[in-house]
């Protein structure tokens, strides 16, 4: 059994709060530090960009790290209940498409951030589309 090392990470997103969180790489700590922050409810993915760098270590390069918030599933549906309906082409990856009762799933898996414009970043949006009798 291998001992996992952990360091201790500052983290900070564009809010400006400043975190000291334990994790095994600079990604983990980002990780930890928006899955410990409230963000706003989107019906699509969007990615918070954080600041990492090793507290006691100012030598160590600051990386910045892309975290995806992805949107609560619509209430009433399960995981393994979504039935796949269509596949297309997007950029690099595909866009699937998934129906559950009245909503739509589309997985995006060539999708970017508005914000940096990195590209090849997976996405998730959930719509409200009732089907037409």
């Amino acid at each position: 059994m291998t001992k996992q090392h952990y360091t201790v990470y500052r983290v900070a997103d564009e809010s400006g709060e400043v975190l000291a969180l334990p994790a095994v790489d600079p990604e983990e700590a980002a990780h930890a530090y928006v899955d410990g922050g409230s963000y706003a409810e989107e019906p699509r993915t969007y990615w918070i960009r954080c600041v990492v760098w090793e507290e006691n270590c100012p030598q160590y390069p600051t990386r910045h790290v892309l975290v995806p918030v992805h949107p609560d599933p619509p209430p009433d549906t399960f995981e393994d209940g979504w039935e796949y309906i269509d596949v297309r082409g997007s950029g690099g990856g595909v866009l699937l498409t998934y129906r559950q009762g009245p909503w739509l799933k589309y997985v995006n898996t060539w999708d970017y951030c508005r914000q940096t414009g990195e590209q090849g970043l997976e996405s998730i949006e959930y719509r409200y589309a009732p089907e037409e009798d």
